[in-house]
């Protein structure tokens, strides 16, 4: 039960530093909400580093910890998963303009 809190809060807060790397490549692809991402992953990382720093809270605590760190990741990586839609339906129209120019070039041709 002692390693339980380490390796919750270790692996929450890889997931932490993920979501705030994710939220930088966001801001430089200026995407809307960069800093909503960049918001819970610092949650996250402070959620985890409090699991680290003291694990001994006891197991409810650890429980609850653990609970809302897995809900703010969820909830961010929901948010991640429509920017990269959004991404992918603009891939699709640069795509479809792209092939609309070349047939328009081969036709002046």
């Amino acid at each position: 039960m002692v390693i339980l809190p380490f390796y919750i809060g270790f692996w929450t807060l890889m997931k932490g530093s993920m979501l705030i790397g994710i939220s930088f490549d966001m801001k430089s692809n200026n995407s809307g909400s960069w800093v909503m991402m960049l918001v819970l992953g610092l949650l996250v990382a402070i959620v985890a580093m409090m699991m680290i720093l003291n694990p001994f809270f006891g197991a409810s605590v650890i429980v609850n910890l653990a609970g809302m760190t897995l809900l703010m990741t969820g909830i961010a990586l929901i948010i991640l998963s429509f920017k990269l839609h959004d991404i992918k339906e603009g891939i699709g129209n640069l795509r479809e303009n792209v092939k609309e120019k070349l047939s328009g070039l081969k036709q002046a041709k």
